[in-house]
């Protein structure tokens, strides 16, 4: 009797802890209410995504994260798949040709893209020599430069920027996350202590570095943050049991982009 007495008593402060915290929380908020996109970044601070990912259809684009989430067309929701680094040139579609690399030399341009008469394809690479990447040597400063302004290269539009990997990491300690087994398979993001989703990230899957075929939409959703590791890029990673920041990939390797505000 006593042992149920603790186990009921060690709930009831549990729960009280935790509604006490999200008072707090919402008393000492100037803005109590997300919109669209908002979930809790870096030092408990909103910051706001873009609602879709760069290439989705345009009528995902004014549906909320559940309408999105319920959008039996699974398709529309994926957008495109980009190499690290690279900006919007047509090879960031599913079905744009594909060339063998890596570019180097006069096949790259000042700002370090691929030029020339296979610029906009996806570039192959699936030897490590070279790093598995899409042009040789590497740079790691593509898309966010040393001093940790956004370049030229960032394919998100003015106003909108690549996430760091610390950004999307904060997304996962100060939000919840869901997986959606319905309609368009994938992440549901609230912030914490609120009820209605602010963000969808759907499973849109990858394109491999060494062949270009297409691989795991539905089942896995992989978006690039602007930071890098050693030869790689980092990750969100997520399927229906686990999400996580601790994964790179190749930079040859195509990925969703999400864009996150720089206001």
């Amino acid at each position: 009797m006593k042992k149920i007495f603790y186990v009921l008593l060690t709930g009831i402060i549990v729960f009280a802890l935790v509604f006490t915290a999200c008072k707090k929380e919402n008393e000492t908020s100037k803005d109590k209410k997300f919109v669209t996109g908002e979930v809790i970044g870096p030092n408990g601070v909103k910051i706001k995504f873009m609602n879709y990912n760069l290439g989705a259809a345009d009528n995902i684009k004014t549906m909320t994260p559940a309408q999105q989430a319920a959008h039996k067309t699974p398709a529309d929701n994926y957008g495109d798949l980009y190499q690290w680094g690279r900006h919007t040139d047509g090879h960031e579609k599913r079905n744009s040709e594909t060339v063998n690399g890596p570019f180097y030399g006069s096949k790259l341009d000042a700002n370090g893209q691929p030029t020339g008469t296979y610029a906009n394809e996806f570039i192959t690479n699936g030897d490590i020599t070279t790093n598995c990447d899409w042009r040789f040597p590497q740079k790691d400063d593509l898309w966010l430069s040393t001093s940790g302004i956004k370049t030229v290269n960032d394919p998100c539009p003015e106003g909108w920027r690549l996430p760091t990997n610390n950004e999307w990491q904060a997304v996962l300690d100060n939000n919840t996350t869901q997986w959606n087994n319905t309609g368009t398979r994938g992440r549901l993001i609230t912030p914490k202590c609120e009820s209605t989703p602010t963000l969808f990230l759907p499973a849109a899957g990858t394109r491999y570095n060494h062949d270009g075929s297409l691989s795991s939409a539905g089942t896995t959703g992989y978006y690039w943050s602007s930071s890098v590791k050693g030869t790689d890029a980092w990750d969100l990673r997520f399927a229906s049991s686990d999400i996580g920041t601790t994964y790179r990939f190749s930079r040859a390797f195509g990925l969703s982009v999400r864009c996150v505000s720089e206001e």
